[in-house]
């Protein structure tokens, strides 16, 4: 968009001065002396401006070589604010719209979230910033039952109130750090990651500005290394809300027949499986209609008898004889972490790890950390790709240098053909590089990126 609006621009300046200016000249122009008090007064300025450059003139004139060491000086120091100056794709907005994203403990039901949600809700009712906010619980693709999410909106900056420490209404990047630090001593048992969507509109991905994914072969060396990323990253105090797209699943129980011992027992495996999902998953023993609907009749184990692996030990399954069997002595247990998905990228296997930036961190800054913690980390033959708002950063500062590199070119051919000279052109694009020294030192004032 940003791209059609220049182009559009500059067509229709080109359009306009190459023929609406030179009519309006030939029919407006008067060079004769102003009458009117403001004509005079504009004809004084430019009259005294023209006298100031000319003293000027003479003087710089006089003394040459000195004004070009001192411009060069100048310039050169200008350049040193690049390293004061935070450098970033997209700055953060105000636009009044955070996503809170909630994460329990895995394992966690589905109403220990609701509850730990309801917290958050109680918060945010109480926030007179707050205008509204929408909330779902176990994500909006279903099965994740210990994450939820809220997009809160917020009033319009004048409506928000007076913080009593800033003395003024927060904005939405200090509210939501403000939410980071209540929330986090208020509601225990929780992790919070708050995105700001004014930077998610102009790359893919999840629009964090740090943002990157880990590749390799192996995939629980992805999972350590990944851990280990965003360990390391913590340590910097660069960056907050880091979090990754791994997400292990329900905890599993997984039962393995013992078939030599089950074939000394008298006990088919068929038994032991049938035995087990009767009494946990339970099994229709009958149905009955009511108010013209028929209803399942499931017959199971009552809660509290199916809830601890000590509980499935405790079943007993019949034998070829008749007899009553403890199914512990024929099976043997093992409880793992299941995984929710695994994802790729390029066809190799891949974790995703994304953070916000702590304070007026720098996004730069930020990036070339995270690479140089990558050489520090990573095991060999796993590598990260920098990507979403990341990436969008990278490639759009590398474009920079060539468009800036081109408007030189561009820039000398107009002049060059506007003089008729090769020489006259460099002498007037010396002046260029102090615009790039006034625009650090505007930047560096008033704290911009």
């Amino acid at each position: 968009q940003f791209g059609v609006t220049l182009s559009v621009a500059v067509a229709l300046s080109l359009l306009e001065a190459l023929t609406l200016t030179p009519m309006r000249c030939s029919q407006f122009l008067d060079v004769s002396p102003r009458t009117s008090r403001l004509g005079r007064a504009v004809e004084a300025a430019f009259h005294w401006s023209s006298v100031v450059y000319e003293k000027a003139l003479r003087v710089v004139l006089a003394h040459r070589w000195k004004t070009i060491v001192a411009s060069i000086a100048f310039f050169a120091v200008t350049m040193l604010l690049v390293k004061e100056l935070r450098k970033e794709f997209v700055p953060p907005q105000d636009q009044g719209i955070l996503l809170m994203r909630l994460q329990t403990p895995e394992g966690s039901s589905l109403d220990f979230t609701d509850r730990k949600f309801a917290e958050i809700e109680k918060i945010l009712a109480a926030r007179k910033e707050v205008a509204r906010y929408f909330g779902a619980i176990g994500g909006f693709g279903g099965g994740e039952v210990n994450t939820g999410m809220t997009f809160v909106s917020l009033k319009p900056l004048k409506e928000r109130g007076v913080d009593p420490v800033k003395k003024r209404p927060l904005t939405q990047q200090e509210f939501a750090t403000v939410m980071r630090e209540v929330i986090g001593k208020r509601v225990e048992g929780i992790k919070l990651f708050i995105q700001d969507l004014s930077l998610s509109g102009f790359s893919a991905k999840r629009g964090f500005p740090v943002e990157f994914t880990v590749l390799g072969g192996d995939w629980q060396t992805l999972i350590s290394t990944s851990q280990k990323m965003m360990e390391a990253m913590k340590k910097t105090g660069l960056m907050t809300d880091i979090d990754s797209d791994y997400r292990t699943g329900m905890p599993e129980l997984q039962i393995f027949p013992d078939r030599q011992k089950a074939l000394s027992r008298g006990v088919s495996v068929v038994d032991i499986n049938q035995t087990i999902n009767a009494l946990l998953g339970g099994v229709v023993a009958g149905k009955f209609s009511k108010n013209g609907h028929r209803y399942d009749v499931r017959l199971r184990l009552i809660p509290e008898d199916r809830a601890t692996v000590d509980d499935i030990q405790k079943l007993s399954v019949r034998n070829n004889r008749g007899e009553l069997v403890p199914i512990s002595e024929v099976v043997h247990l093992e409880e793992k972490a299941t995984l929710q998905s695994i994802s790729r990228q390029d066809r190799e296997r891949a974790i995703s790890v994304f953070a916000n930036l702590a304070g007026s961190t720098s996004q730069a800054l930020a990036i070339e950390k995270v690479q140089k913690l990558a050489t520090e980390v990573l095991p060999q033959g796993y590598r990260i790709a920098v990507s979403g708002s990341a990436k969008s950063f990278q490639e759009s500062f590398s474009g920079l240098a060539f468009a800036l590199f081109l408007g030189l070119v561009v820039s000398y051919m107009v002049l060059a053909s506007q003089f008729n000279s090769f020489i006259h052109p460099v002498t007037v694009l010396m002046a260029l590089p102090f615009s790039i020294s006034g625009a650090f030192i505007a930047l560096w004032i008033g704290g911009q990126s």
